[in-house]
């Protein structure tokens, strides 16, 4: 059952964003500090780090010496976790989508697991939807809980969940058959779905809002919920690793960064990178005490932005993510594409109803289509948009196939690199 600190952390999330952004640079640089001494007081995967380095806690003084501690990427992550032997054995653990192959299993502990619970309610609040709104949840099998949360049996946030592996129609069915008032899901299920209902011509119910998590959206996602829901798509940008990171504000049209709960870094991908190029982003989780989450390079691109907020909120903002750093195609000339870029350009294709870029080696790139069904699909014509928009010399195949099937967790990723470095 809930308790009191819980109930105070409640507070905090509606009341924390509207504090000054000195205030919330504060909070946030306080929070860093006691997180840093803990992890090295208390596991040697951090002990190592600094001793190695010669540093200590007390040097963390402020966010320009946290570039001293290096990165952590996923595989060194999930190794250190796994040889760890402090981590607290009431720990709640979960997993991560494993959307790039490599699934991981975090641990925290059950105030920490609350508080990033709570970090995904800030921006259903803030965008007026009541607690007591019911959602239906497309996620992965993962996610599913087999029984509901205190706060569900008392009538708030009530979740039903269904499986991303599940069918379109199994979906809709669902969602008729509940007619919720959320429709949550990773945003490229939520346009499967919506490309569904348009193509089958199948009765749909249209929930009052709905929320994308976890995948790139791009202006056809947009429309396309718009069309066939009648609702404007409520973005949310974040990780089981993370909880909630960013949320698209409707009054300022750029993401809010819980700086209260998380340090994000926007890093080049080299001392030399195009600074047009999208940025690395660097995670420390505040909130992660069974195992301390520490500049841990999450996979993602986005942007830092330099505009201050109108809506009033002390929270920084983010520009639009551009996707996983493993998801970007790399040019002779050293740019790199990112999915958003391969939207734009595949948009305007006519005829095709689903489509993939995969990049093998440097110098090529595959891309795979399925054409639909009325014919309008030109293969010569696809060649010449594509090679007009990379506007360099790189190989181009195109490959006609009858389906691109997903992930095993279920994503359909539109652009994969498999690329080193």
């Amino acid at each position: 059952m809930a308790d009191a600190g819980t109930a105070l952390s409640f507070i905090r999330l509606l009341r924390d964003p509207w504090r000054s952004p000195d205030e919330l640079q504060a909070l946030q640089l306080s929070r860093l500090r006691n997180l840093i001494r803990f992890a090295v007081d208390h596991f040697a995967f951090y002990r190592g780090r600094f001793d190695r380095l010669d540093l200590r806690p007390e040097d963390i003084r402020g966010h320009e010496d946290l570039l001293r501690i290096p990165v952590v990427g996923k595989e060194l992550l999930r190794q250190a976790i796994r040889e760890a032997t402090t981590i607290h054995r009431n720990s709640r653990w979960v997993c991560t989508s494993g959307s790039t192959g490599m699934p991981m299993r975090i641990p925290f502990l059950p105030r920490d697991h609350s508080l990033v619970n709570l970090t995904w309610l800030r921006p259903l609040l803030a965008h007026g939807i009541p607690p007591r709104a019911r959602t239906l949840e497309i996620t992965g099998p993962q996610n599913i809980r087999l029984h509901p949360a205190w706060y569900q049996r008392l009538g708030f946030w009530r979740r039903r969940s269904v499986s991303i592996l599940d069918s379109e129609d199994a979906w809709l069915k669902a969602l008729n058959e509940d007619r919720p008032d959320i429709l949550w899901g990773y945003s490229g299920s939520l346009k499967l779905l919506a490309q569904h209902i348009k193509k089958s011509g199948q009765t749909a119910f249209r929930p009052r809002w709905v929320v994308g998590v976890s995948d790139l959206v791009d202006d056809e996602c947009r429309e396309l919920i718009r069309e066939i829901f009648h609702a404007e798509l409520l973005d949310l940008y974040g990780a089981a690793e993370t909880g909630c990171i960013a949320w698209l504000c409707s009054h300022c049209g750029e993401y809010h960064v819980n700086i209260d709960h998380l340090v994000v870094e926007f890093l080049p991908w080299s001392a030399a990178a195009d600074p047009g190029n999208p940025r690395r982003i660097v995670v420390t989780n505040l909130y992660s005490h069974a195992f301390p989450i520490i500049r841990y390079e999450i996979g993602d691109l986005g942007f830092p932005s330099a505009q201050s907020p109108l809506c009033g909120r002390g929270l920084p903002l983010m520009k639009v993510v551009e996707g996983r750093s493993d998801a970007v195609v790399r040019l002779p000339s050293g740019r790199v594409l990112s999915p958003l870029f391969f939207f734009a350009v595949m948009k305007k294709v006519a005829g095709l109803a689903r489509w993939q870029v995969v990049q093998e080696q440097a110098g090529s790139l595959t891309v795979k289509v399925v054409p639909d069904d009325d014919g309008s699909f030109s293969l010569p014509l696809a060649e010449k948009t594509l090679r007009a928009a990379v506007a360099e010399p790189l190989r181009i195949e195109i490959e006609i196939a009858a389906a691109i099937p997903g992930a095993e967790t279920g994503k359909v990723r539109s652009v994969i690199s498999r690329l080193n470095g």
